[in-house]
């Protein structure tokens, strides 16, 4: 019993915390707010150095390597799975077993 009054005290709410951007200094280069207004002062430079770049190209690569195994000779067979839009909005995932033979 105890321990559960422990664990509702655990849960208990920190103090809000008194926090006004008013407050706050302004950065230097920006012009001082006035009354309640929020001045929000962009980088002198304007270059990029805080943007992540973007990543190389890369082709697109199965994320496992296809289920395709030998039946008898030639004959193949592959486990597929595929989705199906249905009316409604209604999607049909199926999983399909294909033979396959060359000619």
């Amino acid at each position: 019993m105890s321990l559960l009054f422990l664990m509702q005290a655990a849960t208990l709410e920190a103090p809000a915390i008194a926090f006004d951007l008013r407050d706050l200094a302004p950065a230097p280069g920006c012009r001082p707010a006035a009354g309640d207004e929020i001045v929000v002062c962009a980088a002198p430079d304007r270059t990029l150095r805080h943007r992540l770049a973007p990543l190389p190209e890369t082709p697109a690569q199965p994320l496992l390597p296809k289920a395709e195994f030998g039946i008898v000779g030639d004959l193949k067979g592959a486990i597929e799975n595929e989705a199906v839009a249905l009316p409604g909005g209604v999607s049909s995932n199926r999983i399909m077993l294909r033979m396959k033979l060359p000619f």
